[in-house]
This record gives structure tokens, sequence and C-alpha cells, in this order.
């Protein structure tokens, strides 16, 4: 893992599978896959993965474990998504919803 959006994803991986979240077959095909490419996502197309998976901004704050707020914030172009925030969107955007649910 070379990106710091690399290191965020493995660092996420990692710790779920030790709290059971995630089995190691998961890992393994996530690090088989550690040199995909990380994108930088638009407002719209935050918008556009939420839609897509028809959840609530309520629930995909959940699900990412931020804020309402931010998830806000985050579909109107107010912040940008970072680091491992990016790393899960980017996720869920490449490989939907049910690729990093816990619960």
């Amino acid at each position: 893992m070379k990106t710091e959006h690399g290191r965020a994803a493995q660092v996420i991986f990692e710790g779920l599978n030790g709290l059971g979240f995630v089995d190691k077959k998961t890992v393994r095909e996530f690090y088989k896959q550690d040199s995909q490419h990380i994108e930088i996502l638009t407002a719209e197309e935050i918008q556009t993965i939420r839609s897509r998976e028809n959840i609530s901004q309520g629930y995909l704050a959940k699900m990412l474990n931020v804020s309402l707020g931010q998830v806000r914030k985050l579909e109107s172009g107010e912040r940008e998504p970072k680091g491992a925030l990016l790393t899960l969107l980017n996720l869920i955007k490449q490989h939907g919803l049910e690729y990093i649910k816990v619960a």
C-alpha cells in the first residue's frame, strides 16, 4: 500500500476483521485489490452513490461512522471526503454498500 487512502483502507479492514465483522476471505480480496485507484469524489457523485444504494443521509452517516451534518456537507460540496472516509466511499461506489456493511 503506497497511498494514504490505501493505508487507511488497510487499517479499516484489519480492524473490522479483528472485530469479527469482515472475514479473512474479504481481507484477502481487499489485498488483491490493494492497488485499486481511489478517486476524489464530487458532491454529486456522493449523492449518486447514496441514491443508487437507496439509503438516507442518516443511514449513510451511520455506515461511515460520521455525523449526519458531515454527510450533508459532503453532498452539498461544503466539504470534501479525505482519508478513510474517501476510501470507504470509493469502496461503496465500486462494490456497493454490502461490501462494507458490518451490522
